[in-house]
C-alpha cells in the first residue's frame, strides 16, 4: 500500500513539475516572442487556431493559454471571433502532451535530466538556462511517468482497489465527471492526461474508462477560465462562455456515438498509449473542424446569451482593461495600462464638457453626473497605481520598466483635470441658481478656448491611442496649441477687466468668470502634459524653445 500511495502521489507530483518546467522553459527562451504574435493576430480564424496551437503545445497548458485569452478579451486586446479561433487552438495543442508520452522514453529519463543539469549549469545566457530547464522537465515528465507506473501496479495486484477502480470508471458518465472534478482541482488537462496514460500502461484503466477520464479533463479545464471571467468585463465571460459550450457540445457528442467512435480510434494505435494520444488529438481536431464553418453563428449566439449593457457602451463605470492574467505578459499589460488611461482622460474630458454645456446654457442637467465620474475617475487612478505596482514586480526589459512613471503621472494628470472639472461644478451652480450671465462677448471668448481646449484633448488621446512617442512635430503643436490658450485666457481677462470698468459686467459675474478661465488654464497644462510624457518617459522640454506668450513668442509661428 505505501509503494502505490508514495508511487502514486510522486509519480503524479513529477509529471505535473516536469510539465510546467517543461512548458515554462520554453516559453521564456522565446522570450515576448509568442506574445507578440498572438497580439498581432488578425481575424482570420484559421491563424487563431493554429497560433492557439503551437502557444499551448509549448507551454503545455491550454488552461494557461484559455486564461490568458479571457484576459485580452477583458483588455480589448483581442476580439471575440479571435478569441474562440486560440480557444480552438489550445484545445488541439494540449494534446501534443499525449503524443509526447507515446516517445516511451522512461528509461532514458534520468540521463535527460543529467544532461539539463549539466546544460543549466554551464549556460551563460539566461536563454539558454530556460532550455536546459525545459530539458529538465522533459526528463521529469518521463521519470514521473516511470514512477507512476511502477506504484500503480499494486493495485493490479489488489484486487478490492482494482474491483472499485473499475466499477467508478465503467460508466462513461462517471469517467467524465471525475476527469472534469480532477482537472478543475488540479487546473492542467495535459497533467490528467499524463495520469490517465500511466493508469492505463498498467492495465488499471481500459480504453473506455481512460477515454471518458479525457473527456471530462476538457470540460474541466473550462473552470479556471470561467472563474477568470466572473470579475471581468461582458466581452471576457463570453469568451469563457464559449470555451464551455464548444467543449461540453463536443464531449456531449462524443457520448452520443462513444462505442463506434471508440472502436475506431482503438484501430489508430496498437498499444493503449497511442490510442489514448490518438483519440485525445482526433477527438480535439474534430470538434475544431466542426465548430469552424459555425464561428459567426457561434458568437453571435454569446452575444445573444451575454449582451453588451446599455449603460457600458454609454459611461465608463470602472477599470476595464486591467486584468491581472496579462502581467505575465509584460508588453500586453502595458497596452491595457494605455487603454486604461485613455478611458481615464475621455473620463475628465468629458467631466469639463460637461460644466462647459451648464455654463453655456445656464442648465444643471449636465453637472449631475460630473460628480460620480469624478469618484469613478480616482477609483480608475487607484486600480492603475496598484496594477503598476504588481507590473514592475515583474520581469520587465528596460524599456518597459522606464514607461512606470509616465503611467502614474498621466493617471495623475487626468485625475487633476477631473479635479479642476469639479470644482467649476460648484462655479456653474452658482451661475445657474443666482442666474447670472455672461456677456455675449465673454459667451463667445469661453466658446473659443473650450474649442482649443478641445483640440489639445484630441491630441492627448491620439497619443496614448497610437502607443507611439509623439513625435517632434506633435509637441511642437501641442505647446503651441496650450500657448495659445493662454493667450486667450489673458486677452480675455483684459476684456474683462475693461468691460467691468466700462459698466458693461456685474462684479459677480466678473469673479465667476476669471476663476473659471484660470481652472481652463490649468486643465491646458495638464493636457500638455499628457502628451508630453507619453507612451514612455518622453519629457522633451529642453528641445522646444524656452520661450512663451508672456515673453513675446508669436503664436503660430512654430512649424508644424
Amino acid at each position: 500500500m505505501e509503494k502505490f500511495i508514495f508511487g502514486i502521489l510522486g509519480g503524479a507530483s513529477l509529471l505535473m513539475i516536469g510539465l510546467d518546467m517543461l512548458g515554462d522553459g520554453l516559453e521564456r527562451a522565446a522570450g515576448d516572442s509568442m506574445r507578440k504574435i498572438l497580439s498581432m493576430l488578425t481575424n482570420n480564424l484559421f491563424v487563431g487556431v493554429l497560433v492557439g496551437t503551437a502557444l499551448t503545445a509549448v507551454t503545455q497548458s491550454s488552461t494557461a493559454v484559455t486564461v490568458l485569452t479571457v484576459g485580452f478579451v477583458n483588455s480589448g486586446l483581442m476580439t471575440l471571433k479571435q478569441a474562440l479561433g486560440i480557444i480552438y487552438g489550445a484545445n488541439i495543442g494540449t494534446t501534443m502532451s499525449g503524443q509526447l508520452l507515446r516517445l516511451n522514453i522512461t528509461k532514458y529519463a534520468l540521463p535527460i535530466i543529467f544532461v539539463g543539469v549539466i546544460f543549466q549549469s554551464m549556460a551563460k545566457s539566461q536563454k539558454l538556462k530556460n532550455l536546459a530547464g525545459a530539458i529538465i522537465g522533459f526528463g521529469l515528465l518521463f521519470l514521473g511517468l516511470s514512477t507512476l507506473t511502477s506504484g500503480s501496479s499494486y493495485v493490479s495486484t489488489n484486487p478490492a482497489l482494482k474491483e472499485m477502480l473499475v466499477r467508478y470508471t465503467a460508466n462513461p458518465l462517471w469517467g467524465v465527471l471525475i476527469g472534469l472534478v480532477v482537472t478543475a482541482i488540479i487546473e492542467s488537462s495535459a497533467a490528467v492526461t499524463g495520469l490517465v496514460i500511466g493508469l492505463a500502461s498498467s492495465g488499471l484503466l481500459d480504453f473506455s474508462a481512460a477515454t471518458a477520464l479525457i473527456l471530462g479533463s476538457n470540460v474541466g479545464t473550462c473552470v479556471t477560465s470561467v472563474i477568470a471571467s466572473l470579475r471581468s468585463n461582458r466581452a471576457a465571460q463570453r469568451t469563457a462562455l464559449g470555451h464551455t459550450i464548444f467543449n461540453v457540445i463536443g464531449v456531449g457528442a462524443m457520448l452520443i456515438i462513444y462505442n463506434p467512435m471508440l472502436t475506431w480510434m482503438a484501430s489508430t494505435a496498437t498499444n493503449i498509449i497511442g490510442q489514448i494520444a490518438n483519440m485525445n488529438s482526433i477527438f480535439n481536431i474534430g470538434s475544431t473542424l466542426i465548430f469552424i464553418p459555425f464561428t459567426n453563428l457561434f458568437a453571435k449566439l454569446l452575444y445573444k446569451i451575454i449582451p453588451d449593457r446599455e449603460q457600458d457602451a454609454q459611461r465608463i463605470v470602472g477599470p476595464r482593461y486591467l486584468d491581472k492574467n496579462l502581467l505575465e505578459s509584460p508588453g500586453l499589460a502595458l497596452q491595457a495600462m494605455y487603454r486604461e488611461l485613455v478611458d481615464c482622460l475621455d473620463l475628465a474630458v468629458g467631466m469639463y464638457r460637461k460644466v462647459y454645456l451648464s455654463l453655456i446654457n445656464n442648465d444643471r442637467k449636465p453637472l449631475s453626473e460630473v460628480l460620480d465620474d469624478e469618484a469613478v475617475l480616482n477609483e480608475l487612478q487607484d486600480e492603475l497605481t496598484r496594477y503598476v505596482v504588481d507590473f514592475g514586480q515583474h520581469e520587465l526589459t528596460e524599456d518597459q520598466a522606464a514607461q512606470i512613471p509616465s503611467i502614474l503621472h498621466i493617471a495623475g494628470d487626468a485625475e487633476r483635470i477631473g479635479d479642476h472639472a469639479k470644482e467649476m461644478v460648484e462655479h456653474a451652480e452658482k451661475k445657474v441658481e443666482r442666474k447670472i450671465v455672461f456677456s455675449a462677448v465673454a459667451q463667445q471668448e469661453l466658446i473659443a478656448i473650450i474649442a482649443k481646449l478641445d483640440d489639445l484633448s484630441l491630441i492627448a488621446r491620439e497619443t496614448l491611442s497610437d502607443l507611439a512617442r509623439p513625435v517632434p512635430s506633435t509637441i511642437r503643436r501641442t505647446q503651441t496649441i496650450q500657448w495659445e490658450i493662454v493667450e486667450m485666457i489673458q486677452q480675455s481677462q483684459q476684456g474683462h477687466i475693461e468691460r467691468l470698468e466700462a459698466g458693461n459686467c456685474t462684479v459677480s459675474a466678473g469673479i465667476l468668470y476669471m476663476d473659471i478661465l484660470s481652472h481652463i488654464e490649468r486643465i491646458s497644462e495638464h493636457l500638455m502634459n499628457i502628451v508630453l510624457r507619453g507612451p514612455g518617459d518622453v519629457l522633451r522640454y529642453n528641445a522646444l524653445p524656452n520661450r512663451t506668450p508672456a515673453a513675446g513668442y508669436p503664436i503660430g509661428s512654430l512649424e508644424v
